[in-house]
């Protein structure tokens, strides 16, 4: 009877410690089933934020480039405006110097007489006197 005593404990010994083996797989198994759904959220994470990034990157060399076409009509306008400046200033210069010669003209219209005496303008009078008066 011992002897089935023993037989009979090593045989629970040996299911109980193959209960506990399965037990160990199947919990390790359900960890890595686990952890493998845990990484395939993370990369699906990664993928939507990947399509988000490149969207964005899409979008971004687009205005860039709509901005870089701005720029260039803006730098076109600048210099046609500067030169339109430019000749208006020159235009300004050519005004003035004719405003300059009308004034003489019209100066030298007052100076005249209608009643029959000449006026004559000596230049450098006081020069020429002090010539003949020394």
């Amino acid at each position: 009877m011992k002897m089935e005593t023993s037989d009979l404990t090593s045989q629970i010994t040996t299911a109980s410690s193959t209960t506990i083996e399965k037990d160990g797989y199947k919990n390790a198994l359900e960890h890595f089933f686990e952890m493998i759904d845990l990484l395939s959220g993370g990369i699906y994470s990664l993928k939507d934020e990947l399509i988000h990034l490149s969207d964005s990157s899409l979008q971004q060399s687009e205005s860039l480039e709509t901005t870089d076409k701005v720029l260039s009509m803006v730098k076109t306008s600048v210099e046609e405006s500067n030169n339109v400046l430019n000749a208006l200033n020159t235009n300004l210069l050519i005004v003035q110097q004719e405003l300059s010669s009308l004034k003489l003209k019209f100066e030298e219209q007052q100076i005249t007489s209608y009643d029959g005496t000449f006026v004559w303008k000596i230049t450098q009078f006081q020069e020429k006197m002090s010539k003949y008066i020394s």
